[in-house]
């Protein structure tokens, strides 16, 4: 039967699509704020997954509900609207791609599974666990279910039958996530674990999987009636009989049977050295298929697939009988339609780039400019060398370190550990050389920050117009506050007050940098010598300031004499002679040296063979001192040359040092690039070209000097040359894409951003592109800058995160997306400004809109690409995760104002505020879901990050209002 056309072309409508897509965004940020109150799993139960929302008692269309609608929407208007050319060749395998990724959304919805098997070495299964769904269990005597009820459904007062058995069950108490306290009602009807512990319902954890779930219930018409608890997890079940058959009864998570068994062999993991923090781990399984045996190594981000099933390495646990590891199983019908959808779209969207795009002559007027004037601009940037130092300080700066799970030069430790105690970098290499090498003088030195007025009271520690104190003085003060100390960290975190929170970074630091202090102290030559009447066995080293280490050769020795001083003159230290006085004080100094050095740990300069290196102290305590034996004696002769202030005696052990460490496999070169790297601050030079480029721009523009013009281009092209030699600096330092924390894709976007300003000056010559540009540049480096207060920026990253294809490419095309966004919105704002001004738009109305399919274009590969990733290293292509939200966000945005511009929804003017808008939908994708502190993606925010966000969006509310009502006011044309 025939589809009247008025059915058909109402279904074709442009429309829907237009007022269905603001509908799921909406959805879309509600259900992602929610997961910060009520977890990813309920809110996406909630407003992901239902098909009716209630709003109270008014029902509303559920996000699945509107996704049909928009297929149905796309394959009508595709079928009976859409002309098929060329020009609208990209709009039609677009559509094809979104229709392909909905009919996958489908599948997955209905077909596939997912759960996980927790697996020790040597053990075998073959069910997988469901992540969510738990179910009260009774079989019988040999296993088999007999009647299961899922958890979720039951209800107090609820009593159950028991087909095929005389039992019935009445629930008296559950709870999705459960608090034990002890039972104060307990009568003879009580059994088992019944009768000592009740169960009292808490808040559901945000996460799912934490919640601990329980069951306590009535049985009757048993021949042990009476009353019984389950626990979740808990492997002591209740047994009862009846017509003398035994029967089990259970609460446990559901399980799915595997047409195959899985045995793990062997787990490893590996740690980011010196840290907590997982580098990777792995597991070696067995599948056993009938009679057929296959081996694999299943790997983060590397799964195992094995007919349909994708094995994942998940994570593992830790138990007092070894490590646990636990892989992720998923069945998915669908896998393939969001890579068939994925490479449609974005086709489509190339397609249609090159459909519209617009043809322009290019000027090629001044187009070869000589690179010398950008190497004597860029000269003018770089700092000058400084002075030779007496002391080899640049040979050791680039010493490596351990430290944050990663090799690194000792500037840049340095400047890590200063900036942790003090906030700021001051010549960081001279400051750790003084705190090792003469800990007397440097532990009077102020060095940590106190601003809390509070806690300075509370110390009882005068105000200092820097705000720096001594590592003396805050130490002695702490010693007097154990007991708030203790008191705090009896309560919970989230209770504690700023001056509380304060003080226990204090702690933190101070103990931080009592460690630093004791690094070197093995080394270093007591304050008192050995005294001249010492006995003829330690007549050697009478009159000679000993250090720890050369003591520990004579301590038998000392030790011996110390007795027999004790013997002689007893306990009281007044009966000493002068000369036994010093010999008991070296004595109480080499112990107060050890106990303060078994815990310094956090100068670890001494490679290990298992990747944990050591610090000397950890060395010298060690039984078994034959690896490493020339190093450990070369720092010494280190610490040595720098008492006695022998520079070349310093300079010659510093070649030796580095000589030796050339034998441990440790990458020199990267040590110097990364002191380079460090010493030049090629973002702090960029950003002075960049802002010398926007002066010289905007100087042009008042003053009409070709100068100028070429100033500003030539300062932003050093700007830019200095801006990516940083970033390929970090990639060769730390190996991976240059995005992969928040503060790395903000300069990563400043590089995008003015490069695209350069090119399109060169390409068509107004001073406009290199004012934006390198506004932009100086813009996204101050915000770079506000988010790099670690010291050291160069970070290491969890095992889930560890590289592959897949992240570094989605990585890499989300943040170009932001860029091209962030442009999109400013040429818009830039229009509207000049709209609402009564000028002509000089013809950027078509530019904007082709950055904006650029935007579309990053933005939509990026997130099938993070899909991708996800899918390889998960095993889920989406997950609702807030970052994913966010990235999607875009995607809609982009689509509904593109889509309203070209089928004729929206006027030139609406279209210009919706781009301009953009800014807003960027920041709450890059920087708003981090304030909810959940997910996957999640890098950690503070209120003030918060207030800022806030704040643009009420300024470019605000502002992008007054700008469309000045428009309107001025009767502007409301379409093309």
């Amino acid at each position: 039967m025939a589809i009247k056309p008025k059915i058909s072309e109402t279904l074709a409508r442009p429309a829907i699509l237009h007022y269905v897509l603001p509908v799921v965004m909406l959805y879309l940020v509600i259900g992602t704020v929610a997961q910060k109150y009520i977890g990813l799993f309920e809110a996406t139960k909630i407003f992901f997954s239902a098909p009716i929302i209630w709003l109270g008692f008014v029902p509303l269309p559920g996000l699945p509900v509107l996704i049909g609608l928009i297929f149905i929407n796309l394959s009508f208007k595709l079928l009976f609207k859409s002309p098929w050319t060329w020009r609208n060749a990209g709009i039609i395998v677009t559509h094809i791609g979104v229709m392909l990724l909905l009919v996958g959304g489908l599948f997955t919805a209905l077909f596939s599974s997912e759960g996980y098997i927790d697996l020790a070495p040597g053990q075998t299964k073959s069910f997988v666990t469901d992540y969510h769904t738990r179910v009260f269990v009774i079989m019988d005597n040999e296993g088999t279910i007999i009647k299961k009820f899922e958890h979720d459904a039951l209800s107090v007062g609820q009593t159950l039958t028991i087909p095929t058995t005389p039992l019935r069950i009445e629930i008296l108490e559950a709870c999705r996530h459960c608090k034990i306290v002890a039972r104060q009602d307990a009568t003879d009807a009580y059994q088992g674990m019944a009768q000592h512990m009740s169960l009292q319902a808490e808040p559901p954890r945000k996460l799912n999987e934490e919640n601990f779930s329980g069951l306590t219930f009535a049985i009757k018409g048993s021949d042990n009636n009476g009353v019984y608890t389950v626990l979740e997890g808990i492997p002591k079940l209740p047994k009862v009989t009846a017509d003398d058959k035994t029967y089990h009864i259970e609460l446990r998570r559901e399980q799915r049977k595997l047409p195959f068994r899985i045995e793990l062999l062997e787990f490893k993991r590996e740690m980011h050295p010196g840290t907590a923090m997982a580098k990777a781990y792995s597991s070696r399984v067995r599948i056993y298929d009938g009679d057929a045996q296959w081996e694999s190594v299943i790997r983060m981000n590397e799964p195992l697939r094995y007919k349909g099933y994708s094995l994942f390495q998940s994570s593992f646990i830790e138990t007092p009988s070894g490590d646990m590891s636990v892989l992720a199983i998923v069945w998915n019908a669908g896998r393939t339609f969001p890579y068939l959808s994925g490479i449609a779209v974005c086709l489509g969207i190339i397609l249609h780039l090159f459909a519209r795009r617009q043809t322009k002559p290019q000027n090629k007027k001044q187009r070869r400019k000589s690179m010398a004037l950008f190497t004597l601009l860029l000269l003018c940037f770089l700092p000058q060398s400084a002075s030779a130092e007496q002391f080899d300080l640049k040979g050791f700066a680039t010493l490596p370190v351990m430290h944050e799970g990663r090799v690194k030069p000792m500037d840049s430790f340095a400047r890590s550990i200063q900036s942790n105690l003090s906030g700021k970098e001051q010549r960081p290499i001279l400051w750790l050389t003084e705190t090792l090498f003469n800990p007397a003088l440097s532990e009077n030195t102020p060095i940590l920050k106190i601003t809390n007025p509070d806690l300075l009271n509370m110390l009882e520690l005068s105000v200092q117009t820097d705000k720096l104190y001594s590592h003396r003085d805050v130490s002695q003060a702490l010693a007097k506050k154990q007991d708030v100390l203790a008191s705090i960290l009896k309560t919970p975190e989230e209770d504690w007050t700023p001056a509380q929170k304060d003080f226990i970074a204090l702690q933190q630091n101070s103990v931080l940098l009592g460690d630093l202090l004791s690094s070197m102290t093995l080394f270093l030559p007591l304050s008192v010598p050995l005294p001249e009447d010492v006995p003829d066995d330690l007549k050697g080293h009478a009159n000679k300031q000993l250090s720890y280490v050369e003591i520990t050769e004579i301590k038998p020795q000392l030790d011996a004499y110390l007795k027999t001083i004790l013997e002689e003159s007893g306990p009281d230290l007044t009966d000493y002679s002068e000369s036994q006085q010093a010999v008991a004080y070296i004595s109480f100094t080499l112990a107060n040296l050890q106990a303060a050095g078994t815990r310094s740990t956090v100068l670890r300069i001494l490679p290990s063979e298992n990747t944990k290196w050591l610090s000397p102290w950890e060395y010298e305590l060690k039984t078994d001192k034959t690896n490493h034996a020339a190093l450990f004696m070369l720092w010494q002769q280190l610490a040595q040359a720098y008492h006695t202030s022998d520079a070349r005696l310093w300079n010659n052990t510093i070649n030796r040092i580095h000589k030796e460490l050339g034998t441990h496999d440790i990458e020199g070169k990267k040590l110097e690039a990364e002191l380079l790297y460090n010493s030049v601050h090629p973002y702090f030079i960029s950003n002075i070209a960049y802002a010398l480029a926007l002066l010289s721009a905007l100087g042009f523009l008042y003053f009409d000097k070709k100068s100028l013009i070429h100033l500003s281009a030539l300062s932003l092209g050093a700007g830019i040359i200095m801006h990516g030699a940083g970033i390929l600096t970090r990639i060769y330092i730390l190996e991976r894409p240059p995005v992969s924390t928040l503060y790395e894709s903000i300069i990563f976007v400043g590089l995008i951003v003015t490069i695209y300003g350069l090119v399109s000056y060169l390409r068509d010559k107004k001073a406009f592109w290199l004012v934006l540009c390198a506004a932009l540049g100086v813009t996204l480096h101050l915000l770079g800058f506000s988010f790099d207060n670690d010291g050291d920026n160069l970070l290491m990253l969890t095992a889930v995160l560890n590289t592959n294809f897949w992240l570094a490419t989605h990585v890499i095309c989300i943040t170009v997306g932001y860029a091209f966004c962030i442009i999109t919105s400013l040429l818009a704002h830039y229009i509207l400004i000049m709209r609402a001004s009564g000028k002509n738009d000089d013809g950027l109305f078509k530019h904007v809109h082709y950055v904006a399919l650029l935007s579309l274009l990053f933005a939509a590969v990026g997130t099938v690409l993070g899909g991708i990733w996800a899918d390889q290293s998960w095993g889920r292509f989406w997950g609702w995760d807030p970052k994913e939200n966010g990235a999607l966000l875009i995607v809609l945005w982009l689509i509904w104002i593109l889509h309203g511009r070209i089928c004729g929804q929206m006027g030139k003017t609406v279209v210009l505020a919706g781009l301009a808008y953009l800014s807003v939908i960027v920041a709450l994708s890059w920087f708003g879901v981090n304030l909810l502190s959940v997910g996957l993606h999640a890098y950690g925010f503070t209120d003030a990050a918060a207030w800022m966000l806030g704040g643009i969006i009420v300024a470019e509310t605000i502002i992008i209002g007054a700008l469309v009502y000045l428009d309107k006011a001025k009767n502007h044309p409301q379409s093309a």
